[in-house]
């Protein structure tokens, strides 16, 4: 058992009061840039820190989700907890018009064939990016990019979001 004297227990106090603005300060998550918010989900993601993840979703998006399909948002970030993201990742960002059209009318786009729809509208595609060595055929070696997660995003009120696809009130 350790004993601690009158002037140790201040000091411990002292200590705790001190580090605690560190380590909500080091909690904080960065999503003034969309790179940003990359980064930020690519930490959680390695952390597999679902809370901070699902804190990287627009609010309005995880109200609807919540209301309509609560399932399907568990299952995302799950799936997002179990992607392995290297050190050396990359961010891309394309906006949605190079990727396909939004209809702000119904709040849908199609992609990939499959229109989907968007409680939040997006404005950007964020991608995290893998690169990798693989020698081809003629034995020359190659850096290979691969997608490791495809977010649509949009900022709101100076800040970068996730804007994940739900079901449409009333379906």
């Amino acid at each position: 058992m350790i004993y601690l004297t009158y002037n140790s227990k201040k000091l411990l106090l002292i200590a705790v009061l001190l580090l605690l603005p560190l380590s909500s300060a080091l909690a904080q998550v960065d999503q003034s840039t969309p790179e940003a918010l990359g980064k930020s989900k690519a930490i959680a993601t390695q952390a597999k820190d679902k809370a901070a993840l699902k804190n990287l979703i627009h609010p309005e998006v995880v109200k609807h989700m919540q209301k309509h399909e609560p399932a399907k948002l568990d299952e995302i970030l799950n799936a997002w907890t179990v992607i392995a993201i290297p050190e050396n990742y990359l961010i891309a960002v394309k906006p949605v018009s190079e990727i396909g059209e939004y209809n702000a009318q119904t709040q849908t786009m199609n992609v990939t064939g499959q229109e989907m729809y968007f409680p939040v509208p997006p404005s950007h595609f964020m991608v995290i990016v893998a690169e990798t060595q693989k020698t081809d055929s003629a034995g020359k070696v190659r850096t290979i990019k691969i997608p490791l997660g495809i977010d649509p995003i949009s900022q709101v009120d100076g800040k970068w979001y996730i804007i994940l696809p739900g079901v449409k009130e009333g379906q």
